[in-house]
Order: structure tokens, then sequence, then C-alpha cells
């Protein structure tokens, strides 16, 4: 048996300023379709300021067992977080918007011989408190928080039949969907 955990306190900080935009049609042609209500640099518009601290846990817990010395199985379980970058920041992030978390579950089996490589596991993977905007027909950007669930397993194969000749194969299939829209 090999057994590993791991624990983190993951500190995001982020301090900036942008400088102020208006919109605007980029070319002055009544007939130009595209271009229209473009955002295009303020002059004298100021700048927007913005500040970002958060502080959230990440954990990985994992097992793995040796069946014979070449051939194992495995189960790992972890929890992670995302945080914004500055550019979600600067589109109007929501204030108070938690941080997106990752749950995954996942289980597999190694196999390893002079001439097969085999790694092929199952997963199930959370994901909470992704934000989402769209701009409404009105014109009033809307945001919004979802998660999504997806199950799935990969398969990763590596034949060398003979000497100097690689056969690699992959594969992954996920059936996912998205929950908790709010839509």
């Amino acid at each position: 048996w090999l057994i590993d955990a791991g624990i983190r306190d993951e500190h995001e900080q982020q301090n900036g300023a942008w400088l102020n935009t208006a919109t605007g049609n980029l070319d002055p042609s009544p007939f130009t379709l595209y271009n229209m209500n473009s955002a295009i640099f303020a002059p004298g518009g100021g700048q927007t300021y913005m500040s970002y601290h958060k502080t959230a846990p990440s954990w990985t817990i994992g097992a793995n067992y040796e069946i014979t010395s070449n051939m194992s199985a495995y189960v790992r379980l972890n929890d992670g977080v995302i945080f914004p970058s500055f550019d979600d920041l600067r589109g109007d992030y929501p204030s108070g918007t938690p941080v997106e978390k990752v749950h995954n579950q996942e289980i597999g089996f190694k196999y390893q011989a002079d001439w097969v490589y085999i790694d092929a596991d199952a997963y199930h993977r959370l994901f909470y408190g992704v934000p989402y905007s769209f701009t409404s027909p009105q014109g009033t950007v809307q945001y919004l928080l979802y998660g999504a669930n997806s199950k799935g397993v990969d398969l990763s194969t590596t034949f060398v039949p003979f000497k100097n000749f690689t056969i690699k194969l992959s594969g992954d299939y996920m059936n996912g969907h998205y929950t908790n829209t709010g839509l």
C-alpha cells in the first residue's frame, strides 16, 4: 500500500486598475454593420480600481495498492479551488462571488510489462460556483453561478510489439451536464 495526502491553504491577492472605456462606432459610415458600439478608450475617463483578497483550502488523499510488481489499482479524492483572474475581476466580477470549487473522485488500474503499458480510470467530477454573465436583449448584464457534473472513463495505452516500434492509443468518454444554472 502507498497512501498519500496533502492540504494547502491558498491565498489570492490582486490589486490593480484599468482605464475606463466608452462605447462608440469605429467606422463613421452609416452603412457599416460591424464595430458598432465597440469598447474604446475614453480620454479623461479616469480609472477603475480593484482589490481582491480571498483564502480557500485545497486537499487531496489517495491510495495505491500494488497487486503484483507490475500491476496496481488506485483511488483518489480531492477538492480544489479556482480563483478569478485579473480579466474576470476587470469584467465586473460580482463582489462576494464564492471561489469556484472542484470535487474529484477517481478510481483506476495500471499494468506495465516490456511490451505494454495500460492506465484505465473512471472519474466523477463536480464543479461549483462557476460564474457566468450574459447581456440581455435590453442591454443589461446579468451574472449567474452554475455548476457541472461529469462522469467518465479514460484509457491510455502504449504497445511495443518489437524494438523501435510503438503504438499509443488514448481515449476518453465523458457524460456531463450543467447544474444549478439559475435559468
